[in-house]
């Protein structure tokens, strides 16, 4: 392999790293696994999706997340998360997909890791999808079925047809019919006349500029019947960039699970190489993909999210911090929201989004209240993920004065938060971690600590 080679397939392991913390954001913010697989394909498989991709951190510059715990709950029963199991569930068809596989943006569609002939790569954005699905709990074969289904309903709808302008078949498709469910028998096992829909409308939003389109799009929004026909529209509309037609539909929008759906699905966005500060070691963040201020107006007003259950609320503040983060006054109506929050979901997912804000200095402080408070719980279990993501000396100060007391529900997320600093404050908290692996008398507190130096602590310091 050549020199440029390896370099080019370096930066792919590095990007995919990068975003794993993304992954874990999105996770906090879906439904929960269910008790037991569904019935179907009993054969589960614990190998990688892909041959040749990243377990943990490929590279001396590359940071992960890939073993953290989402610490929020699920948001359909607002009780503890539970336990993440590999290989755990399947999906048989197009009715078993996860709602960001269903909405995947455009840009995804047809992806394949590429092929050498000494050695395979990888396709950053393609292995990103791959790893949210197996943070889910979802086995390898069900994970290549899943992007089997939706490639060959991709294919199937985005097929050019001789005299006919693609963008015109593509709303037909996307109005369902016939023509449809006749597309969806064709293209076999698991498609359905949603699937063919669906993905139209998805594939719709590189054809933005074509005349019409996205007043077809909002009026499907606004009208049909079908809330995920609803939900695919509003998540085109925002990938065209129509943000006025995206925050008329989500003003409008009664129902709690489409606006939830919708916002699962546009949490989606690229890595952005952030401005070099550190020797050796490249640090990726989450950048959103288009803009949209005018949602995150409609969301700080308040009116259309009075009208939504706790769970769809809950996921605003993320929304807010990707679309609207570098705003300060996103950050003044996440505080005050905190401090007239209802309930823990609400508190912990204002926490949980707030490093994504500019001027987080008021919501680091009700980290720092709720960590200092200890207990057990996914609000504290939120806090401590949260001040590890702040990069601040204060809160790595505070991360080692709460990490000796926490408790059996806390310690790992507290050693985790500590391990995410490492970059930056990476002189101070190995010793520490080297104290409390040699000498603490909680031994899965020892254990942690343990783990946590032989992931991310080389011998000599940076």
């Amino acid at each position: 392999m050549s020199v440029a080679a390896r370099r080019i397939r370096a930066g792919d392991v590095i990007l995919a790293s990068g975003s794993l913390l993304l992954l874990v954001a999105i996770l906090a913010h879906v439904a929960a696994a269910p008790a037991a697989p569904p019935p179907g394909r009993t054969e589960v498989r614990s190998d990688l999706v892909s041959e040749g991709a990243p377990v943990g951190p490929a590279t001396s510059g590359a940071t992960t997340d890939a073993g953290a715990v989402a610490p929020l709950p699920s948001v359909e029963s607002g009780d503890e998360p539970p336990p993440f199991i590999p290989n755990s569930r399947t999906i048989q068809s197009w009715k078993d997909l996860p709602v960001h596989v269903i909405h995947r943006p455009h840009w995804v569609s047809g992806r394949s890791h590429p092929k050498g002939s000494k050695g395979d790569g990888i396709d950053a954005k393609l292995r990103n999808a791959e790893l949210h699905l197996e943070l889910m709990g979802f086995d390898s074969d069900s994970i290549r079925y899943a992007f089997d289904l939706v490639n060959r309903v991709d294919a199937a709808v985005g097929e050019p047809r001789e005299g006919v302008d693609p963008a015109a078949r593509l709303l037909e498709l996307a109005r369902g019919g016939k023509e449809a469910s006749d597309l969806a028998l064709a293209i076999g096992e698991g498609a359905n006349e949603e699937a063919v829909r669906v993905r139209a409308l998805a594939i719709l939003a590189a054809h933005g500029g074509a005349a019409g389109v996205s007043g077809e799009l909002l009026a499907l929004a606004m009208s049909d019947p079908s809330g995920t026909i609803r939900t695919a529209a509003g998540v085109s509309l925002l990938w065209m960039g129509r943000e006025a037609e995206v925050a008329r539909w989500v003003s409008s929008e009664a129902s709690s699970k489409a606006v939830s759906e919708f916002f699962d699905s546009v949490q989606a966005g690229v890595n952005k190489l952030e401005e070099r500060r550190l020797p050796k070691t490249l640090v990726f963040s989450h950048a959103r993909a288009v803009e949209s201020s005018t949602l995150v107006e409609v969301l700080m007003e308040g009116t259309a999210p009075a009208r939504w259950d706790s769970s769809a609320r809950a996921k605003i503040y993320s929304i807010a911090a990707l679309y609207g983060g570098d705003r300060p006054e996103v950050a003044a109506w996440m505080e005050r929201e905190y401090v007239r929050a209802p309930d823990n979901l609400t508190r912990a997912s204002i926490l949980f989004a707030s490093p994504g804000v500019a001027g987080f200095g008021g919501l680091e402080d009700r980290a720092i209240e709720v960590a200092r408070a200890g207990g057990s719980g996914y609000l504290v279990r939120t806090a401590l993920f949260s001040l590890g993501q702040y990069r601040t000396e204060r809160s790595m100060r505070v991360l080692m004065e709460v990490t000796p007391k926490a408790g059996e529900d806390t310690a790992r997320h507290a050693i985790r938060a500590l391990e995410r600093l490492q970059p930056w404050f990476g002189r101070e908290i190995e010793p520490f971690l080297r104290t409390l692996a040699a000498g603490h008398p909680d031994a899965a507190l020892r254990e942690a600590a343990s783990a946590a130096l032989a992931r991310s602590f080389t011998r000599t310091s940076r």
